[in-house]
């Protein structure tokens, strides 16, 4: 099963869906935790975790045969942010006393690069 995953697919994914996370944490003004910007000593363990993520995206969206193209991979990206990183967003924030818009800010950003990642993923199957 490994020899047949598109591996290149899964390297543009987690490049893309890296390279969001760090425009939008470093740019973006409205995130609660945009400080200053990331510590370049973390980029090495954060493309590994976005390697994961994208290498479980790809493994969920072939075990559902849901992808296909682009439009796939954006819906199947976008409902699983929806199904799992909304509901642990909002219990550990709720757990912290976080503000539901400080725990639906942090949860969309994460949502939305889910969905980039699966969109690349559907495209580039």
């Amino acid at each position: 099963m490994l020899a047949s995953l598109n591996w290149i697919a899964l390297l543009v994914s987690t490049i893309v869906g890296l390279g969001s996370y760090l425009f939008f944490v470093n740019y973006i003004k409205f995130l609660p935790q945009n400080g200053g910007g990331e510590n370049p000593r973390n980029i090495l363990p954060q493309f590994i975790a976005f390697i994961i993520l994208a290498f479980v995206l790809y493994l969920l969206m072939i075990k559902s045969d849901n992808h296909s193209c682009m439009a796939d991979g954006l819906k199947f990206g976008f409902l699983l942010g929806i199904g799992i990183i909304f509901p642990v967003f909002y219990l550990s924030g709720s757990k912290r006393n976080m503000d539901f818009n400080t725990i639906a800010k942090e949860a969309g950003l994460y949502i939305l690069i889910i969905t980039i990642m699966g969109a690349v993923l559907g495209a580039l199957n």
